[in-house]
């Protein structure tokens, strides 16, 4: 449950202070240009270099010393964060954007250890089934929708932005009382297999193409609702209306829905596949149709929602150390930040060049099932492999 709180946080803080852009425009003295909205935006968003860098810092700290000392250093570490960049606002004269980026770059560094440690303590005892991965995603979904939501409260842009300072140090006190369950013994396991695989790094190139269509989708929602004549303050409403949908959509699916499919994981890649054929096909039918629009969304959000659990349970099941556990969650962390850099990247080259962005959400949602399809079939044939390996040592034994 603590892990899930931190995750909250680590979600909210993200969303909150991109919900803030605008105001922190003019805040910082700023004309409302589309230079300095970039300006900021990029300010704001430089958390994600440091948070790429730091995965793989976590990934290997976790496997050397406890995750209960991680956990304390990672979550003061965000604490002090949060309060450098509210400092750098609201207690300097004037604010400094050199010091702004510097705190966003700290926070990008601790927060980068949440999900790996969340992933660590699950398979530390041994419950990281997809029900449970599942969850630890919805808790970071939970904290974006969180973030937007205290926008809308009245409150000042000062209280809404030391909110995240308070509820962390909230969380301090039960971070120190927590104990190591881990177990005792001088080291962690060697690996009994090689860390990298053939297997993983299928598992990486999908984590990475998922993260990818998700940026590219969110690009290709407001043009559209353009073109069917959402412009102005009610094309924000509905924008907002939409986003807002979405995120409750894939809270339900991560909390509700995913865990009860967990005794049935043969028929999740199917179901996934299928979301996405049809989500991608909606798209094309969807100009100018609301309803169908909201339909092909839906339906895609139940593929995003369902993939990271399901190929993180496919980079965990036959891994049983720690040291294993930790890297590769850090590996998958780094995927996800990679895709949102290369979506972002990809999609603004796309509508640069005046092309339509289906093209490349076809492109990628064909790869993933591809790649889906591939790491199904090799998830069999190693079944069968150990079935009959277990079955020839038991009657040698007899």
């Amino acid at each position: 449950m603590l892990f899930r709180g931190l995750l909250i946080l680590f979600g909210l803080n993200q969303t909150l202070a991109i919900a803030l852009v605008p105001q922190l425009v003019s805040f910082l003295g700023l004309s409302n240009s589309s230079q300095n909205l970039a300006i900021v935006t990029l300010i704001i968003n430089v958390n994600l270099l440091t948070y790429w860098l730091g995965t793989a810092f976590w990934g290997d700290l976790v496997s050397k010393i406890s995750i209960v000392k991680c956990t304390r250093i990672a979550s003061i570490g965000f604490l002090f964060s949060n309060a450098l960049f509210w400092s750098a606002l609201f207690i300097v004269e004037t604010p400094s954007l050199m010091f702004i980026a510097f705190s966003r770059l700290a926070l990008g560094l601790f927060t980068s250890a949440f999900i790996i440690l969340a992933h660590s303590h699950l398979a530390q005892i041994t419950n990281t089934s997809f029900g449970q991965l599942a969850k630890i995603s919805g808790a970071i979904t939970l904290g974006r929708l969180i973030g937007p939501s205290l926008v809308l409260l009245p409150f000042s842009m000062e209280w809404l932005l030391l909110f995240p300072t308070i509820a962390t140090g909230l969380f301090i006190p039960f971070i120190f009382f927590m104990t190591n369950t881990e177990p005792h013994k001088p080291a962690f396991e060697a690996p009994s297999k090689p860390i990298n695989s053939p297997n993983f790094a299928l598992i990486l190139i999908t984590a990475l193409l998922t993260t990818i269509l998700v940026s590219t989708v969110q690009y290709f929602i407001l043009p559209l609702l353009f073109e069917m004549g959402y412009e102005g303050v009610l094309g924000s409403k509905v924008y907002a209306a939409l986003l807002l949908y979405l995120t409750l959509t894939v809270i339900i699916y991560q909390f509700f829905v995913l865990p009860r499919l967990t005794p049935y994981l043969s028929i999740i890649p199917g179901l996934i596949i299928a979301a996405l054929l049809i989500s991608c096909t909606l798209f094309v039918v969807s100009l100018h149709n609301g309803l169908l629009l909201i339909i092909a969304l839906t339906m895609l959000t139940f593929a995003i929602s369902a993939l990271p659990s399901w190929y993180s349970q496919k980079a965990y099941e036959h891994n049983q150390t720690l040291a294993i556990r930790a890297y590769r969650s850090s590996r998958i962390a780094r995927a996800h930040t990679t895709g949102h850099l290369l979506g972002t990247a990809i999609s603004s080259l796309t509508l640069y060049l005046n092309l339509p962005l289906i093209i490349p959400i076809w492109i990628f949602s064909l790869s993933l099932i591809g790649l889906i399809i591939t790491l199904h079939k090799h998830t069999y044939f190693k079944a069968n492999r150990y079935l009959k390996y277990s079955t020839v040592n038991k009657e040698d034994h007899e």
